[in-house]
């Protein structure tokens, strides 16, 4: 199975949040860069969207939002 949280995100969006909740936002400036700013050696997918459909019916569990789940870790 394939397992995450409902919606989609990308890295920037993720640490922006998380800079968002822990009230970090405004002391640090996060910026966007490609890929291959990163020098990887094997290429990456444009979409690496996880779909945990097959897991929510074959366990009968509903899926959280990510930013409910974020939101959640961070502050416990």
């Amino acid at each position: 199975f394939h397992f995450s949280n409902q919606g989609n995100v990308s890295r920037l969006e993720i640490i922006n949040e998380i800079l968002a909740i822990t009230g970090k936002k405004k002391s640090i400036d996060v910026i966007s860069v490609k890929n291959d700013f990163f020098k990887l050696s094997a290429k990456r997918p444009i979409n690496t969207n996880l779909i945990s459909s097959k897991f929510s019916n074959f366990f009968n569990v509903p899926i959280p939002y990510w930013k409910d789940e974020l939101f959640t870790c961070l502050r416990n």
